[in-house]
């Protein structure tokens, strides 16, 4: 399997982040980008996919996929340079959906952007303590963000992966 284009909340920020990161570091340096599929057993005996993607050895994204290969179930993204959660949602078919909450380096939340397939529909952000619901006008570009297709894995065909059909 190949690694393939995702879309996250913050989906221009993360591959302009791995862009910079690759650029800059000398090709002996540079870390892999790979993805790998794992199956857990969920509390009731159910098989729960997920992808998991790691740049080097440090894991940046855990996403739940469902049989043929879309996102769907929780969604967790690391920070790439430290680690920390950075970014936490749900998926439904591959679309965005629900609430999806931004971290700071701290743990602190400092936002929180609630999607209806895939397009955001408020956005509320940390303010003197407080969660505060933010006029559409003033939301920044990562909030506004929509997804105008459904996103998942692709084998290399860029289908869904053969392990996904039965």
């Amino acid at each position: 399997m190949k690694f393939e284009k995702y879309l996250w909340p913050t989906g221009i920020l993360f591959i302009m982040t791995l862009a910079l990161l690759s650029f800059c570091a000398p090709s002996s340096q540079k870390p892999k980008i790979h993805a790998e599929i794992v199956s857990e057993k969920g509390d009731g005996n159910e098989i729960i996919r997920h992808e998991r993607t790691y740049m080097g050895d440090r894991l940046i994204a855990d996403t739940e996929i469902e049989k043929i290969g879309l996102y769907h179930g929780k969604g967790t993204m690391w920070n790439i340079e430290k680690g920390y959660k950075e970014l936490e949602g749900q998926w439904k078919y591959g679309y965005w959906t629900g609430e999806w909450r931004r971290f700071d380096e701290t743990g602190r939340l400092i936002s929180i952007t609630i999607y209806r397939t895939g397009s955001p529909i408020a956005y509320s952000q940390l303010q003197d303590g407080k969660m505060v619901q933010i006029p559409k006008e003033k939301w920044p570009k990562t909030a506004k963000k929509r997804q105008s297709f459904p996103t998942g894995i692709k084998g290399e065909s860029g289908g869904p992966s053969p392990e996904f059909v039965n």
